[in-house]
C-alpha cells in the first residue's frame, strides 16, 4: 500500500456523519468564536466552557486542534492521535479489500484535551488527563457555562 493510499479514509467512514460529534464540534466553534470578541456585540466570559454530560459523569476540556503554536506536549498528543487514526484507517482499508462492508458501534470519537472528568457516583474522584478519546454515543446532553464544582 502506498503512503498516498494509508491517508486515505476508508469507505466505511467517508460516508457517514455521527450527528452527536458534529453537534459538540459546532457547539464548541460557537462558544470559542463569541469568547473570541469576533462578534460586535456579543460577548461570553474568557471562563466559559463547554461541559459534556455522558452517562458517567460531566467531561470539560478543549477540542483537539491539529496543531499547537506553542505547546510541546499538546503538539505530541495531537500527533500521536493522528498516528493513532492512520493506523486504524489502513486497518479498515484492509478490511474492506477483504470484503468487509459493515461495521459494528459505528460511532465518531471527539479527541478533547486537557480532559476533566467528573464522574457523578464519586465528583471528588476528578480525573485530569491530557487527552480524552469521547464516543458520542456516551454523551447524554451539553451545556456551557463556567463550570465549577460544588
Amino acid at each position: 500500500m502506498s503512503n498516498e493510499e494509508s491517508n486515505e479514509t476508508p469507505k466505511l467512514l467517508s460516508d457517514r456523519i455521527d450527528a452527536r460529534a458534529l453537534t459538540v464540534n459546532i457547539f464548541y466553534d460557537a462558544i470559542e468564536t463569541l469568547k473570541s470578541g469576533k462578534i460586535e456585540g456579543v460577548s461570553m466570559g474568557q471562563d466559559t466552557q463547554l461541559v459534556i454530560y455522558t452517562t458517567f459523569g460531566t467531561v470539560t476540556g478543549q477540542l483537539m486542534e491539529d496543531e499547537y503554536e506553542n505547546d510541546a506536549q499538546l503538539n505530541s498528543a495531537a500527533m500521536i492521535h493522528e498516528i493513532f487514526m492512520k493506523v486504524r484507517n489502513k486497518q479498515l482499508i484492509s478490511l474492506e479489500e477483504e470484503g468487509v462492508n459493515r461495521l459494528v458501534n459505528d460511532s465518531g470519537y471527539i479527541p478533547i484535551v486537557n480532559a476533566q472528568i467528573t464522574p457523578f457516583g464519586n465528583p471528588n474522584n476528578v480525573h485530569r488527563l491530557g487527552y480524552f478519546l469521547l464516543y458520542p454515543d456516551q454523551i447524554t446532553g451539553l451545556t456551557f457555562g463556567q463550570y465549577q464544582q460544588d
